[in-house]
């Protein structure tokens, strides 16, 4: 009968045939790859390269425009490419400009809007007015909330997704 230990020992013994196989084809491999690395060795590259001289350089690059002229597929390419632009930083400054001043209009909006309902109003709502002035030009209220805290301290955010207006305190000011 063929018990589980016999099994065993017999697959040690295939892994270990394996192994002995392997092992020998590598050296079989090893020896080759040598073999070649001398063949090649033995093969002399030309070292007689002639450098380009100035007048071949030119021709050969007129030759290029040449052909790239001539070719309409490239050169429609090169005429539909528009121009790249360098970013001066004017276009960001501008941008930026244009932001403080409508989080400005966005900060009076909320700021009557807070000092009317006198109570915590929720990111909901403060939405809904948003986009009844046509003032939301911001994917996030968090975002514009956090714009306009920072330009009002009065403006705080009381719990989660609430705010509220609160006038400074006597002792405050």
């Amino acid at each position: 009968m063929f018990t589980e230990r016999e099994a065993i020992k017999q697959r040690l013994k295939e892994i270990q045939e394996e192994k002995d196989r392997l092992s020998k084809e590598t050296l079989f491999l090893l020896n080759r790859i040598r073999e070649l690395d001398n063949v090649e060795r033995q093969i002399e590259l030309p070292t007689d390269v002639n450098p380009l001289d100035e007048d071949n350089k030119e021709q050969i690059w007129k030759d290029i425009q040449q052909m790239i002229e001539s070719s309409p597929p490239i050169q429609s390419i090169l005429n539909e490419m528009p121009p790249k632009e360098k970013n001066t930083g004017t276009n960001l400054a501008a941008t930026s400009f244009q932001e403080e001043r409508s989080i400005e209009e966005v900060h009076q909006q909320i700021k009557s809007f807070l000092m009317e309902r006198r109570e915590p109003v929720t990111r909901k709502e403060m939405k809904e007015m948003l986009k009844g002035n046509g003032l939301l030009k911001w994917a996030s209220v968090d975002y514009v909330m956090k714009k306009v805290m920072s330009v009002d301290r009065n403006i705080r955010k009381v719990g989660r997704g609430l705010f509220e207006y609160a006038p400074p305190s006597s002792d405050e000011v």
